[in-house]
């Protein structure tokens, strides 16, 4: 099973290094995960006027069209491209061979040592607030998780009884957590088009 994605990153001024020494101002990320999507039609829809909100988030932040999790062919970061190691990959910044998540088990994950981004982003700022909202729930399960001792960690898991309903709902609030709240970090993870495309 094949996974194609497009993971468009708002990231205007927001600067999270691996090591100790962190550089944040005062502006905050909005990332979108959009499951299943083919980056080359997207990109035709911004570019032809088709998605004008997307083009707009798309001139104030950062997009990336070639997003790839599956590691380089016949070496020790090769993976099957399944949702679980593809989103480790994308969320810890390392392969396989350090994540340890080989398939949508999640047996064998090393996320002690290799922390998903927004991990990183409360320990670099313990005091903020990070959202995730998603449509997949393992993300929740095996990646993210919602216990934050100072600022808030919230996780928002919608499961598809009715996929198009999940996912406007899945948008109504992200765009009211954004809007209301003032989280470092939001997340939104869509499932909609990998699950038309099952």
């Amino acid at each position: 099973m094949k996974m194609t994605f497009l993971l468009l990153l708002l990231v205007p001024s927001l600067s999270i290094a691996q090591e100790a020494t962190v550089t944040v101002r005062s502006k905050h990320a909005l990332i979108f995960g959009i499951d299943g999507c083919r980056a080359d039609a997207l990109k035709l829809a911004v570019e032809t006027g088709k998605a004008p909100n997307i083009a707009k988030l798309i001139q104030t932040g950062t997009v990336t069209w070639t997003a790839y999790a599956g590691g380089e062919l016949d070496e020790p970061t090769q993976q099957d491209t399944f949702s679980g190691p593809g989103w480790s990959s994308i969320f810890t910044a390392v392969w396989h061979d350090k994540h340890g998540v080989t398939d949508n088990s999640f047996r064998g994950s090393n996320f002690t040592r290799y922390p998903n981004f927004l991990e990183r982003v409360r320990s670099a700022r313990p005091n903020d607030d990070v959202v995730s909202l998603v449509t997949w729930p393992p993300i929740h399960e095996h990646i993210f998780q919602p216990t934050n001792e100072k600022g808030r960690c919230t996780c928002h898991t919608y499961v598809h009884s009715d996929p198009l309903v999940t996912e406007e709902k899945l948008v109504r609030n992200t765009i009211l957590e954004v809007s209301t709240g003032n989280p470092s970090v939001v997340f939104c993870y869509q499932v909609l088009i990998d699950t038309v495309g099952h």
